[in-house]
């Protein structure tokens, strides 16, 4: 059938050719760890397993994408997933990462004993160009999207067919209320009894229901999965225009994922990672900046600059280590290594031990159950983290062959969170291998026991490997070119957080101006400007307002550019106005206030909170930090009964009681985020006029029964 991987002399002889040189090349350049011959023994062994597999071609179309990625200047990821522990995948360019200097196995990807198709994921800073590529390179028809098709359940097929029926909204949403996530009608009806009334009532509409269960409702599209055929692929399986793509969008199947492999279809899977993207636009701008070029893929990876930001827990836009689990780890891991950010890339999954590696690691007394485990674990101290460690289990300790070895792994990840027993037949063999091999037989149940929670959670080392090289080339430069690195991550994830992250690290956040800034983040001097488009309500107008430009006045600018005034309004706020005169004149002018009323810091504040989505040069709390100290938080740890409690008043919802009288809910920003407080009648009635949006308060609070203050006799500071 076309579109099936057949075997192919010719590209495993140009797959030969390619490895051999590449090879070569490496051995020219002292680029090798280890002796060339354990080199080409891996090469020839691998080359003899890809021959057999039909997918060397399959091997060369991914390499020739990824080399074209890489001349166009879009930054590839290292690897991902088990394919980092091919040698021929690596010497043939589609991954950096050595698997021979990481040790990586190779039948963690492909089992010689078992092939199927190999999954080779890559990450791209620019997916929609590689994809764009792969069309003009081989044909529209040739290459299309992966649908995913969404089936019909109860809810849904209720949902769908009520329009039909022209059922009123309200008894339509009962019914699905009443369904909700049940996966049958037995089991919706058998939960909510109620249910049989209305299909008496219904009974067509249920009658049409039950019968589209499993049926096809609408087919989206796989994030990253893209097909390849060798021809046209309509002619041989059902295509569709995907659902809100324009015209002449790329089509997708009318088939899942499993059914395309199924038949054969070549599946390859494009995605994309942000933190390369930020990696690309910072090595960019080192380059111009500096005249410094930095090779992505070649980085020093015992660079202690780099090593140490980890240690000091400095992870704001690293790529997986942002979280504070994994900053915790990494301030107890003093002189980290790289191969221990790759560890802790796996630690911060769920099920791992992370103590047990914490301790062994910094005391250097790793406790091994038989002598044989060190060589195994003690890149990991002891501890169970990579998948590859338990099938170095059954090869040195069992005797399994590699290909062996990564079918008990399987077995291991399919019983994980499964009430399945392996321990009879599986543990019969491993321990016959285990006694053959003269070891310890006391120490086996142990052992077992070990294996046994592996089916907990261990990680493809592989992939910690490609994933934590990502983290380290992001905090390589971070550490060394801050300034770069912060606008590159801005210009990709507008975050209050980096914002924050610039200012501990010294790099002012100049506003938007409507003469200075581009469409996103760029550096000005030795801060960063922000982008027109940053701002709310602006838009794809930047660019208008950025050609016409420079703009003597507000007025000038009105008048060229022609913002509506939603974006008007947005610019007052943002402060991107502020280079014609100061805001509260400007905002009591293009917002058209009250000249007689007063703008305050607190309107400034949440106006440009609201445009901005984070506050840059109004803080509204900061002139009353002192003042605020002592009052009650959200993030408080002791919450004693009476308290005081301020902040700004962000909003206020006021309530009418059943005797009459008026109370109110206040939600003050505090010093350390948003809290809701109460304001009960007889104490509203002499605060009301204090307590209007953007002012600060501060008063006494009284806990209530739910938890929350009451608060009375405020003050406006």
């Amino acid at each position: 059938m076309p579109g099936t991987a057949q075997a192919d002399s010719g590209a495993v002889a140009e797959l030969t050719r390619v490895t051999r040189a590449k090879l070569q090349e490496l051995i020219a350049d002292d680029k090798l760890y280890g002796d060339a011959m354990v080199y080409l023994s891996r090469l020839h062994y691998e080359l003899g397993v890809f021959a057999g597999s039909g997918y060397a071609d399959v091997i060369l179309i991914i390499s020739d994408y990824i080399k074209w990625a890489r001349n166009e200047g879009i930054v590839v990821g290292p690897g991902r997933g088990s394919a980092a522990g091919s040698l021929v995948v690596f010497l043939a360019d589609i991954t950096t990462i050595d698997p021979i200097r990481f040790g990586l196995i190779f039948e963690r990807f492909l089992n010689p004993e078992r092939i199927s198709l190999p999954d080779i994921d890559t990450d791209f800073s620019d997916r929609d160009s590689v994809i764009d590529y792969l069309r003009e390179r081989y044909g529209l028809n040739r290459v299309a999207k992966v649908g995913v098709p969404s089936l019909y359940k109860p809810r849904s097929a209720i949902d769908e067919l009520a329009k039909a029926y022209d059922l009123e909204y309200a008894t339509a949403k009962r019914i699905t209320k009443l369904i909700g996530d049940s996966k049958n009608f037995d089991e919706a009806f058998k939960a909510e009894p109620a249910l049989h009334e209305l299909e008496e009532a219904h009974q067509d509409l249920f009658r049409l229901a039950r019968v589209s269960l499993g049926y096809v409702r609408q087919i989206s599209t796989h994030p990253s999965a893209v097909i390849l055929a060798r021809g046209p692929i309509g002619a041989e399986i059902p295509m569709q225009k995907p659902p809100g793509q324009a015209k002449e969008g790329l089509l997708a199947t009318g088939w899942d994922g499993d059914e395309l492999d199924h038949l054969g279809y070549v599946k390859l899977d494009i995605l994309t990672v942000d933190n390369l993207s930020i990696i690309n636009r910072c090595i960019a701008a080192v380059k111009e900046r500096h005249g410094v070029t930095i090779d992505f893929y070649d980085l020093p990876i015992d660079d202690r600059t780099a090593l140490d930001g980890f240690v000091a827990g400095e992870t704001v836009a690293v790529f997986q280590l942002e979280e504070p689990k994994s900053v915790g780890i990494l301030k107890r891991l003093d002189g980290i290594t790289f191969e221990e950010v790759c560890a802790v890339n796996a630690l911060i999954r769920p099920g791992l031990d992370i103590s047990s590696f914490i301790a062994a690691r910094n005391s250097g007394e790793s406790n091994y159950l038989i002598p044989e485990l060190e060589p195994i674990l003690s890149e990991t101290y002891g501890v169970v983290i990579y998948q590859e460690q338990v099938m170095k289990m059954c090869v040195d300790l069992a005797g399994f062959t590699m290909a062996q070895a990564d079918k008990f792994r399987k077995i291991i990840a399919k019983t994980a969170n499964q009430s399945v027993d392996f321990s009879s037949e599986d543990m019969n063999r491993f321990k016959d291998g285990y006694i053959n091999n003269g070891l310890d037989e006391s120490k086996f149940e142990d052992l077992w026991a070990m294996i046994l929670a592996c089916q907990t959670y261990v990680f493809n080392k592989s992939h910690a490997v490609c994933y934590g090289y990502i983290a380290y080339a992001d905090m390589y430069l971070k550490r060394h070119y801050p300034l770069e690195f912060m606008c590159a991550a801005l210009q990709t994830r507008s975050r209050e957080l980096y914002i924050n992250e610039c200012e501990r690290l010294g790099i002012d956040i100049l506003p938007p101006c409507a003469n200075q800034s581009d469409i996103t983040y760029e550096i000005e001097g030795e801060g960063i400007r922000m982008g027109l488009s940053c701002i709310k309500h602006v838009g794809a107008k930047a660019k208008a307002i950025i050609a016409r430009r420079p703009y003597q006045n507000e007025f000038d600018l009105i008048e060229k550019a022609k913002p509506n005034k939603a974006q008007i309004e947005a610019l007052a706020y943002a402060g991107a106005l502020d280079c014609y005169g100061d805001r509260i004149g400007m905002i009591k002018y293009v917002v058209n206030q009250d000249q007689f009323k007063d703008v305050t810091v607190g309107h400034l504040a949440n106006g440009e909170l609201e445009m901005l989505g984070f506050y840059l040069k109004y803080n509204p709390l900061g002139d009353h930090a002192e003042r605020l100290k002592g009052c009650i938080t959200p993030m408080s740890g002791r919450q004693p009964t009476d308290a005081m409690v301020g902040g700004m008043v962000n909003r206020v919802h006021e309530h009418q009681c059943k005797n009459g009288k008026h109370m109110a809910f206040v939600n003050l920003l505090t010093t350390e985020g948003d809290m809701d407080v109460l304001v009960w009648p007889d104490d509203w009635a002499a605060q009301k006029k204090k307590m209007e949006v953007g002012n600060v308060v501060i008063g006494s609070g009284r806990k209530t029964d739910s938890g929350t203050y009451a608060m009375s006799s405020c003050e406006v500071l």
